[in-house]
């Protein structure tokens, strides 16, 4: 037996050389699977080493192993890559016009916000994809064999696939691209979020879509491209009536055109119209309206008239009428809809002074039931418009029909309707005429009865809702009050001495409506500035019309006009019918905050004085 020494090797001095080099502290080859379990030292001798073999286990020696693990950080790196590349193709139009230039500088390109991709990256490891607006590829900070790949998703399977990164990145900057549809790409909880703010905000004054029948078909995968335009449009107003998607509304607006444009081409080749057709050119052209081109929202609610005309809408309740459905919320649905335009199309009219498209006389329609049987699919039978319009006294009615904002809304169209069609034949006619007085006084001492009788019901509601404002409530008070100022404008234009009882009698009105707008005016500045009606400008800038008119006559219209500036200016922020109307009426922007403004001021600080008349 050999002996072993245990006097330990003396230390070299610093003086001495380097001793020779020794063998590895870990021998070639791998460790037997007891010893790697062990967590011990093996021998690695064959065909058993020595742990085995005093243990007396069988030893077992793998040729090769599994690979290992990624290294920690790595799967970080990946998902940062991947959240940058979705944000840069989700968003890549932006730079459209820079990636089509062939002389694009590639510093430009070369600069990208990797502080935007690290931030998208929370502490958990979970991915938040946001918009972005850089257009570069992102740098790459992985090993070098996945730097030249990149990772896409696919958002139907959510499987991912490798594809070189310089492809992708070569097909960016040597030939433009078609922008990629954003609304394709939105992720499901800003879908969810959008519809949400459709129903919480806009449909209250488009009531046309059923909320439960659209939840079920708007998640489908294959849904009819009329639905997809529907839900684009939805998304579009949407997005215009929150601060949070300001920044996407206007590709979505333009994607929304772009597939209706599509979608109206098919049907010149002999398609069917669809009533989504008809809902979505009717936002469409409420967002162009109050977000965008004044005069093309107006061509676009053209087309939404048509189609309307095109389908029948307008006569969905005749006995005989084809349609040949049983569903009562369908059918209710298309009721809507074509009220939903038919008021458009009065407010529009009125602002513009321009021809009604519907006729009224023609119209076999019901009106819009209540909001509770149209979403629950209770059905109930509405009266019919020509039914309301033929008494002045709207109690006249069912007492157990109750009539809806919407329904409110409708007839109170109908009234500016008439008053503009009054208008218009009061200034083509002669005055002077036994004939023309006489039409023109029984027109317009039924429009005074339908008018007032309205007022008197509404003025109830308003009443009980200091506390808590309806926006709805609110546009149809301001348009019926709006509808007394014009109907004084108008009978003083055609004054003769036999008419001039009558004109001092309308003018105690408008003086009366007047006051009441101030009132309304209040009320307005309670409510956010995306929660007021759209067309709510169109009242406001008729009564200014009307109190400009009359300037320095009357205290009463130029308090009135005191509150009307401030109040167009503020919804000036964020409605294109509200600028429009301090250019026409030749105001500049008032000095101070961007907000709401305080017409109670106004209120407080001018008194109503109608000593001057």
């Amino acid at each position: 037996m050999p002996s072993v020494s245990l006097v330990p090797h003396a230390l070299p001095s610093p003086g001495d050389s380097p001793p020779p080099a020794s063998r590895p502290r870990q021998q070639l080859g791998s460790a037997c699977e007891e010893c790697r379990r062990k967590k011990s030292r093996c021998d690695r001798k064959q065909p058993t080493c020595g742990a085995c073999f005093n243990g007396g286990i069988v030893c077992v020696m793998r040729s090769s192993c599994p690979p290992r693990g990624p290294k920690k950080g790595h799967m970080r790196e990946l998902r940062g890559q991947i959240a940058a590349l979705e944000a840069r193709l989700n968003n890549h139009e932006s730079g459209a016009a820079m990636r089509t230039s062939p002389n694009f500088d590639q510093s430009q390109r070369g600069s990208s916000t990797d502080t935007g991709a690290n931030d998208e990256i929370r502490s958990d490891g979970d991915v938040d994809v946001r918009m972005s607006t850089s257009t570069s590829p992102p740098k790459s900070t992985m090993t070098p064999g996945l730097a030249d790949m990149t990772v896409l998703t696919d958002p139907d399977t959510q499987q991912m696939s490798l594809l070189p990164m310089t492809n992708v990145y070569g097909s960016f900057t040597t030939q433009p691209l078609k922008p990629l549809s954003i609304g394709a790409n939105l992720s499901p909880l800003v879908c969810t979020d959008l519809d949400q703010l459709y129903f919480d905000r806009v449909h209250q004054f488009c009531p046309m879509i059923q909320k439960f029948r659209y939840m079920p078909w708007s998640k489908l995968i294959g849904r009819s491209k009329q639905k997809i335009c529907l839900q684009h449009a939805m998304w579009t107003m949407a997005a215009a009536t929150s601060s949070q998607f300001q920044l996407i509304r206007d590709q979505l607006y333009r994607e929304t055109r772009q597939l209706l444009d599509a979608l109206d081409m098919d049907n010149l080749e002999g398609g069917k119209w669809h009533l989504e057709q008809v809902q979505a050119w009717a936002l469409l052209s409420i967002y162009e309206l109050t977000a965008g081109d004044t005069q093309r929202g107006l061509i676009s609610a053209g087309r939404a008239f048509r189609l309307a005309q095109l389908m029948k809408l307008h006569e969905v309740d005749r006995p005989n009428a084809a349609n040949g459905m049983s569903d009562w919320v369908e059918v209710e649905t298309m009721r809507r809809t074509f009220w939903v335009v038919y008021t458009i199309d009065c407010f529009t009219s009125i602002n513009e002074g321009l021809p009604l498209t519907f006729d009224e006389q023609v119209i076999c329609a019901r009106l819009p039931a209540p909001e509770g049987h149209f979403m629950s699919g209770r059905s109930i039978t509405m009266p019919f418009l020509s039914k309301v319009m033929e008494t002045a006294d709207s109690t006249s009615l069912d007492e157990d029909t109750s009539m809806s904002s919407f329904a409110d809304s409708v007839i109170v169209a109908t009234i500016c309707g008439r008053t503009l069609m009054h208008r218009q034949r009061a200034n083509q006619g002669q005055p002077c005429s036994e004939k023309f007085v006489h039409e023109f006084s029984q027109r317009h001492q039924l429009l005074d009865r339908l008018l007032s009788a309205q007022v008197k019901r509404l003025a109830v509601q308003v009443s009980s809702m200091s506390q808590n404002p309806d926006p709805m409530l609110i546009f149809i008070m301001m348009n019926a009050y709006m509808t007394v100022l014009m109907l004084y404008e108008t009978v003083n234009a055609v004054t003769t001495e036999a008419s001039r009882p009558l004109l001092l009698e309308y003018k105690q009105q408008s003086l009366e409506a007047a006051r009441e707008l101030g009132g309304l005016a209040t009320m307005l500045t309670q409510l956010n500035h995306f929660q007021i009606h759209p067309l709510s400008p169109i009242p406001l800038l008729l009564s200014a019309r009307c109190c400009q008119a009359h300037r320095n006559v009357c205290t009463t219209y130029d308090t009135l006009m005191s509150m009307i500036q401030p109040l167009l200016q503020g919804l000036g922020n964020v409605n294109n019918l509200a600028r429009n109307g301090l250019r026409v009426l030749g105001l500049e922007p008032l000095p101070g905050s961007n907000g709401w403004p305080s017409p109670r001021a106004h209120w407080d600080g001018m008194g109503w004085d109608d000593s001057t008349m």
